[in-house]
């Protein structure tokens, strides 16, 4: 497991369903498992989907799930990973896996 110094995307996890918030939008988290005090740690960020569950995007939507990446402040033993790293990756994984099949040439 890399340290959070020589973190890249490649080592951090994506649960794009952890229930719905509190404005009854889906939320999800991209993250880091690290082993604290023989225990499973996590430290990362949440997300915010537009609807009460996860589901295809459009490139606007994409932005602003990507805009609403929240760190998480539970896990104040560790560093915060880069935003820049946890955007990558969570983008990567909007714009592959929930983008709307734009076949028509609309989105």
């Amino acid at each position: 497991m890399a340290s959070l110094k020589k973190l890249t995307g490649d080592d951090l996890f994506i649960d794009p369903d952890q229930g719905v918030g509190r404005g009854g939008q889906a939320i999800g988290f991209i993250g880091w498992r690290a082993k604290a005090r023989g225990e499973d740690d996590y430290c990362g960020w949440f997300f915010s989907w537009p609807k009460d569950y996860p589901s295809d995007l459009t490139p606007d939507q994409i932005d602003a799930v990507v805009e609403s990446m929240d760190a998480d402040e539970t896990s104040t033993q560790w560093p915060k990973i880069p935003h820049a790293v946890a955007a990558a990756k969570l983008r990567k994984l909007l714009e592959s896996e929930h983008a709307v099949a734009n076949a028509g040439g609309e989105a």
